[in-house]
């Protein structure tokens, strides 16, 4: 059996590379997010934040053993 947990609001900052690599980091360990699909532009050039909200990771639950 697996469950989520509910880990954090994440703000992830860097080039749009930068920022799609992490993403498949963490959707190759199974999170899950809610996002608007924007990558909102900074100061710098070619620097972005794309926000994720509602971050869920799974765990697993381990059954109690029989003594």
């Amino acid at each position: 059996m697996s469950e989520r947990k509910k880990l954090a609001d994440f703000q992830l900052t860097g080039t749009k590379e930068e920022i799609s690599f992490s993403l498949g980091v963490l959707m190759f360990r199974g999170c899950l997010w809610e996002t608007d699909k924007k990558y909102h532009p900074l100061d710098e050039v070619d620097k972005f934040t794309y926000y994720l909200k509602n971050v869920t990771a799974p765990i697993s639950v381990v059954g109690k053993e029989k003594g």
